[in-house]
């Protein structure tokens, strides 16, 4: 599950994460969103964790 901490104001309908685990990219009807991540992603339990 992917939660926003704000209200990005139109529905994502596409995620995608780098290979590297430090980019996210979401992209709606309206906009598109540019996320870099600072700390290191990591798997636990089967989920990514950022």
């Amino acid at each position: 599950i992917l939660h926003a901490s704000i209200d990005l104001g139109s529905m994502v309908r596409y995620i995608s994460l780098n290979r590297t685990g430090d980019l996210l990219l979401l992209a709606g009807s309206q906009k598109l969103f540019v996320m870099y991540l600072h700390e290191r992603s990591s798997i636990e339990d089967g989920s990514l964790v950022c």
